[in-house]
Protein backbone atom coordinates (compact mmCIF):
# COMPACT_ATOMS: atom_id res chain seq x y z
CA UNK A 1 0.00 0.00 0.00
CA UNK A 2 1.35 3.41 -0.95
CA UNK A 3 0.64 6.29 1.39
CA UNK A 4 0.40 9.75 -0.07
CA UNK A 5 2.18 12.48 1.82
CA UNK A 6 1.27 16.15 1.55
CA UNK A 7 3.35 18.85 3.11
CA UNK A 8 2.41 22.25 4.37
CA UNK A 9 4.63 25.13 5.41
CA UNK A 10 3.81 26.99 8.58
CA UNK A 11 6.88 27.30 10.76
CA UNK A 12 8.25 23.96 9.60
CA UNK A 13 7.35 21.39 6.99
CA UNK A 14 5.35 18.61 8.58
CA UNK A 15 4.04 15.33 7.26
CA UNK A 16 0.36 14.89 6.57
CA UNK A 17 -1.23 11.55 5.84
CA UNK A 18 -4.78 10.99 4.61
CA UNK A 19 -7.41 9.93 7.12
CA UNK A 20 -9.30 7.97 4.48
CA UNK A 21 -8.74 5.25 3.12
CA UNK A 22 -6.99 4.44 6.40
CA UNK A 23 -10.34 4.74 8.22
CA UNK A 24 -8.75 6.59 11.11
CA UNK A 25 -11.39 7.23 13.75
CA UNK A 26 -9.88 9.98 15.88
CA UNK A 27 -12.73 10.05 18.37
CA UNK A 28 -11.96 6.50 19.53
CA UNK A 29 -8.74 7.90 21.00
CA UNK A 30 -10.75 10.41 23.05
CA UNK A 31 -7.94 12.92 22.66
CA UNK A 32 -9.05 16.34 21.53
CA UNK A 33 -5.52 17.44 20.58
CA UNK A 34 -5.24 14.59 18.08
CA UNK A 35 -8.71 15.24 16.70
CA UNK A 36 -7.73 18.91 16.23
CA UNK A 37 -4.70 17.91 14.16
CA UNK A 38 -6.92 16.86 11.26
CA UNK A 39 -6.66 19.45 8.51
CA UNK A 40 -9.68 20.02 6.27
CA UNK A 41 -11.22 16.77 7.54
CA UNK A 42 -8.97 14.79 5.21
CA UNK A 43 -5.39 15.03 6.45
CA UNK A 44 -3.91 13.97 9.77
CA UNK A 45 -0.76 15.78 10.93
CA UNK A 46 1.87 13.30 12.09
CA UNK A 47 4.02 15.96 13.77
CA UNK A 48 7.10 14.82 11.85
CA UNK A 49 9.55 17.38 10.47
CA UNK A 50 10.46 16.61 6.86
CA UNK A 51 13.40 17.66 4.71
CA UNK A 52 13.45 17.29 0.95
CA UNK A 53 16.60 15.70 -0.43
CA UNK A 54 16.82 14.57 -4.04
CA UNK A 55 13.05 14.77 -4.37
CA UNK A 56 12.47 12.42 -1.43
CA UNK A 57 11.01 13.42 1.92
CA UNK A 58 13.06 12.33 4.92
CA UNK A 59 11.77 12.46 8.49
CA UNK A 60 14.45 14.28 10.48
CA UNK A 61 12.76 15.34 13.70
CA UNK A 62 9.50 16.12 15.46
CA UNK A 63 7.91 19.52 14.77
CA UNK A 64 7.36 20.09 18.50
CA UNK A 65 11.14 19.75 19.05
CA UNK A 66 12.01 22.56 16.62
CA UNK A 67 13.40 25.55 18.51
CA UNK A 68 11.94 28.93 17.57
CA UNK A 69 14.47 31.57 18.58
CA UNK A 70 13.70 35.19 17.63
CA UNK A 71 11.55 33.96 14.76
CA UNK A 72 14.17 31.58 13.37
CA UNK A 73 13.62 27.80 13.19
CA UNK A 74 16.46 25.74 14.63
CA UNK A 75 16.47 22.03 13.91
CA UNK A 76 17.94 20.21 16.95
CA UNK A 77 19.11 17.33 14.74
CA UNK A 78 21.37 19.70 12.77
CA UNK A 79 22.98 21.07 15.94
CA UNK A 80 23.32 17.56 17.40
CA UNK A 81 25.05 16.35 14.23
CA UNK A 82 27.47 19.29 14.35
CA UNK A 83 28.35 18.49 17.97
CA UNK A 84 28.77 14.79 17.23
CA UNK A 85 31.29 15.57 14.47
CA UNK A 86 33.76 16.96 17.02
CA UNK A 87 36.30 14.42 18.29
CA UNK A 88 35.79 13.91 21.99
CA UNK A 89 31.99 14.19 21.83
CA UNK A 90 30.05 10.95 22.26
CA UNK A 91 26.62 12.33 21.45
CA UNK A 92 24.58 15.45 22.03
CA UNK A 93 20.93 16.37 22.49
CA UNK A 94 19.58 19.88 21.99
CA UNK A 95 16.36 21.10 23.61
CA UNK A 96 14.60 24.45 23.90
CA UNK A 97 14.16 26.48 27.05
CA UNK A 98 11.89 29.52 27.28
CA UNK A 99 13.62 32.90 27.10
CA UNK A 100 12.04 36.30 27.72
CA UNK A 101 14.01 38.02 24.96
CA UNK A 102 14.30 35.35 22.26
CA UNK A 103 11.19 33.23 22.88
CA UNK A 104 13.27 30.05 23.11
CA UNK A 105 16.99 29.32 23.28
CA UNK A 106 18.85 26.09 22.64
CA UNK A 107 20.55 24.10 25.37
CA UNK A 108 22.99 21.39 24.30
CA UNK A 109 23.52 18.47 26.66
CA UNK A 110 26.71 16.77 25.57
CA UNK A 111 28.30 13.43 26.47
CA UNK A 112 32.02 13.99 26.26
CA UNK A 113 35.18 12.00 26.55
CA UNK A 114 38.07 13.25 28.68
CA UNK A 115 39.81 16.27 27.20
CA UNK A 116 36.81 17.91 25.49
CA UNK A 117 36.29 21.49 26.66
CA UNK A 118 33.48 24.02 26.58
CA UNK A 119 35.63 26.46 24.55
CA UNK A 120 36.51 23.75 22.02
CA UNK A 121 32.84 22.88 21.52
CA UNK A 122 31.79 26.55 21.29
CA UNK A 123 34.48 27.20 18.62
CA UNK A 124 33.35 24.12 16.70
CA UNK A 125 29.74 25.34 16.73
CA UNK A 126 30.84 28.78 15.52
CA UNK A 127 32.71 27.19 12.60
CA UNK A 128 29.89 24.82 11.59
CA UNK A 129 26.61 26.63 12.35
CA UNK A 130 24.94 29.96 11.68
CA UNK A 131 25.17 32.20 14.75
CA UNK A 132 21.49 31.93 15.66
CA UNK A 133 21.74 28.11 15.75
CA UNK A 134 24.51 27.98 18.33
CA UNK A 135 23.08 26.80 21.66
CA UNK A 136 22.97 29.52 24.30
CA UNK A 137 23.98 27.02 26.98
CA UNK A 138 26.17 23.91 26.83
CA UNK A 139 25.95 21.34 29.62
CA UNK A 140 28.36 18.42 29.90
CA UNK A 141 26.69 15.24 31.14
CA UNK A 142 27.88 11.73 31.91
CA UNK A 143 24.93 10.14 30.17
CA UNK A 144 21.96 11.40 28.13
CA UNK A 145 18.49 10.17 29.07
CA UNK A 146 17.29 7.67 26.45
CA UNK A 147 14.29 5.40 26.10
CA UNK A 148 14.37 1.66 25.35
CA UNK A 149 14.79 2.30 21.61
CA UNK A 150 17.74 4.64 22.16
CA UNK A 151 15.90 7.89 21.38
CA UNK A 152 16.48 10.90 23.58
CA UNK A 153 13.94 11.44 26.35
CA UNK A 154 13.57 15.12 25.58
CA UNK A 155 11.14 15.79 28.44
CA UNK A 156 13.77 14.57 30.93
CA UNK A 157 16.51 16.46 29.09
CA UNK A 158 14.49 19.71 29.28
CA UNK A 159 14.03 19.28 33.04
CA UNK A 160 17.73 18.64 33.54
CA UNK A 161 18.72 21.51 31.25
CA UNK A 162 16.43 23.89 33.17
CA UNK A 163 18.05 22.82 36.45
CA UNK A 164 21.60 23.05 35.05
CA UNK A 165 21.02 26.50 33.56
CA UNK A 166 19.40 27.86 36.73
CA UNK A 167 22.37 26.62 38.80
CA UNK A 168 24.91 28.27 36.50
CA UNK A 169 26.08 31.64 37.86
Amino acid sequence: MTTQVATTRTRSTSAKVPTAPLRLDLHLWNRQAIANSVVDGRWFSTGDDLRDADGLAHIVDRVKDVIISHGEDIDPAEVEAAAGALPGVGSAAVVALPDETWGEVGVASVETQPGATHDQLRAHFEAKLAGFKIPRHICFVDELARNATGKFKRVDLRKRARTDVEETP
